[in-house]
């Protein structure tokens, strides 16, 4: 039994110098889920964004906006300036009939455009949720009306389904992928399996 049982911790110490220390194995996990949720989520988010509309009142009461178009949901990567900001309008651009194989299928679903201008020139378009469309509309023309707020940040996205639901499943996917990951790299074993069931 001694015998076994040095062959068996000869073959851990092993496994763990090919595969490294435990911190480095859980390191190296953590940036494979993350690519799992970064590559999917970039495209989507590229094609579909999240927009965020930081709104100012400066000292003259004029309201100046600031616009970020962002990658996985939150990450800014193309920022727009507008001064002295116009109440904004909006635009709903309805579905598309689809054909396949001959009949009407079903319709592409429909996009709210929201129009930002500043006085001084300078316009912006707001790809917005047809759902969320109006709302956020009115909230920036009260702000504008409303000499009594400073600031009021936005949050919006171009499609709820597709922009926000697909990449937060496939962040909780990946989440789960980095957990079953670190407990097999701390226990050694798998997290669902008949041994532990029993145990």
């Amino acid at each position: 039994m001694n015998v076994y049982k040095e062959m068996e911790q000869q073959r851990q110490n092993k496994k763990l110098k090919k595969k490294g220390p435990i911190p480095l194995q859980i390191l190296r996990a953590f940036w494979g889920a993350m690519i799992v949720f970064c590559i999917p989520g970039i495209i989507i988010t590229f094609i579909v964004p999240a927009f965020t509309i930081q709104l100012t009142r400066s000292e003259s009461g004029k309201v100046d906006a600031v616009v970020n178009q962002n990658l996985l949901l939150i990450v800014p990567v193309f920022r727009h300036q507008l001064t002295d900001l116009e109440d904004p309008t909006s635009r709903t651009i309805d579905g598309k009939p689809v054909r396949e194989h001959g009949k009407y299928s079903h319709h592409t679903e429909a996009q709210g455009v929201l129009f930002l201008k500043g006085k001084r020139g300078g316009q912006v378009e707001v790809h917005i949720s047809p759902h969320s469309l109006e709302d956020v509309k009115f909230t920036i023309k009260d702000f504008i009306a409303d000499n009594q707020v400073s600031s009021k940040k936005l949050w919006v996205v171009a499609n709820w389904k597709i922009g926000f639901f697909i990449p937060v499943g496939i962040l909780l996917f990946a989440l789960m992928a980095f957990a079953i990951g670190v407990w097999y790299i701390v226990t050694g074993k798998p997290l669902y399996s008949p041994t532990n069931l029993k145990n």
